[in-house]
């Protein structure tokens, strides 16, 4: 009895170990995931900050502009 009942717990122990082993895998593989996620999230957060410092730029550019005519027509 002794040697059935220690492999049954043998088994047990087994059937966890595997199952720690399968949620070790999957938890890696959603870390990298997420780690690809925001490492994506920065970049396409970079991009939309430059558009919008391009977009400030040619505004002030824009703005200057017209304060240039604006100033030129006074003068005349």
């Amino acid at each position: 009895m002794g040697e059935h009942h220690t492999s049954a717990i043998e088994r047990m122990l087994h059937r966890i170990e595997e199952y720690l082993e399968d949620w070790r895998e999957r938890d890696s593989a959603l870390q990298a995931e997420a780690d690809a996620s925001r490492s994506r999230l920065w970049a396409e957060a970079a991009e939309r900050e430059r558009l919008l410092a391009e977009a400030v730029g040619a505004e002030e550019e824009r703005r200057e502009s017209i304060e240039e005519l604006t100033m030129q027509h006074r003068v005349v």
